[in-house]
């Protein structure tokens, strides 16, 4: 995500994958550090990723957006790399006090490190997030 010259959000990095090889060779460490808070954990193994790894990185951005920070930082070090795939990332609303609970708890199900345990589709993430949102509105 990039703030550009006029303060609208740009999301970036759909080019990665045809960049990512050449870059790669080049600086492999700034690349990591640069998109992996953003990765679901299926993507940095083997395994075949779907629509599920789409979700974690949907929640991710959500999360980012509204906190400022990424739920997940680049790794400085192999504890904090390992973090995610333990599930572990701040509480939303302790970073944001604005952030429901409820709304962090949906993101944190959308963030799960096992592609089963997240939503069915990005499509019922954000509808679990609306209404998580409709609730504390309503509770206003």
């Amino acid at each position: 995500m990039v703030v550009d010259d006029a303060g609208r959000l740009r999301l970036t990095g759909f080019g990665e994958s045809a960049i990512t090889r050449w870059m790669y060779d080049v600086m492999p460490e700034l690349i990591l550090l640069q998109v992996s808070c953003y990765w679901a954990p299926e993507q940095f193994t083997t395994r075949r990723c779907d629509a599920m790894a789409d979700q974690f990185s949907l929640a991710a951005i959500a999360f980012h957006m509204l906190t400022g920070q990424s739920p997940f930082h680049p790794a400085d070090n192999v504890s904090d790399f390992y973090r995610r795939f333990e599930g572990k990332c701040p509480a939303a609303h302790e970073l944001n006090p604005e952030v429901p609970p409820a709304v962090f708890v949906t993101l944190r199900r959308g963030l799960a490190s096992q592609p089963g345990d997240r939503f069915q589709s990005c499509g019922e993430l954000v509808s679990a997030l609306e209404i998580a949102l409709r609730r504390n509105v309503g509770d206003r």
